[in-house]
């Protein structure tokens, strides 16, 4: 009974150590150089440097996306400025009789409507802030319609004011 006891763990012993064996001889493989943890850190590193990239790509649309918010911010504040002045002419000229009622209803009602236009796209603008992709081309459009009208209503008031 004793040589069993002593063949059996001899046995456990022999299993043990090459099982320690085998464990020993894998991590030597897999910290070699070229082995398993090598090629993960090379891996890991790629999947590092395209997230870095990506990141650097997205700071750089955010900061273009708050430069043609401010941008078209500062358009509209002029433009709406320039509306209220374009209202005090308007009213100028209507009592320095200039301008007869009935023309100061018209351009009073276009001013309305370019004052009104002035506040959507400002709210449009603000929530290009919150949108993804920016500013969309469709209001930049809107946005200079909205000027060129301006013009030619200072071109209209400056030909009643003056005539």
């Amino acid at each position: 009974m004793r040589s069993l006891i002593a063949r059996f763990s001899c046995v456990s012993v022999v299993v043990v150590l090459s099982g320690c064996a085998n464990a020993y001889l894998d991590a030597k493989q897999n910290t070699a150089p070229g082995g398993a943890q090598e090629q993960q850190l090379i891996a890991a590193n790629q999947r590092l440097a395209v997230a870095q990239s990506k990141n650097q790509s997205l700071q750089d649309q955010k900061l273009q996306r708050e430069r043609e918010i401010d941008r078209n911010s500062r358009r509209i504040s002029a433009l709406e400025a320039s509306v209220k002045k374009q209202e005090s002419q308007l009213a100028a000229a209507l009592r320095a009789r200039k301008v007869s009622q009935g023309q100061h209803d018209q351009l009073k009602r276009e001013l309305d409507s370019l004052k009104a236009g002035a506040q959507q796209a400002d709210l449009d603008n603000q929530g290009s802030a919150f949108s993804k992709k920016g500013v969309d081309p469709q209001k930049e459009a809107q946005l200079k319609a909205l000027e060129k009208r301006k013009k030619e209503l200072d071109a209209t008031l400056a030909k009643l004011a003056g005539g």
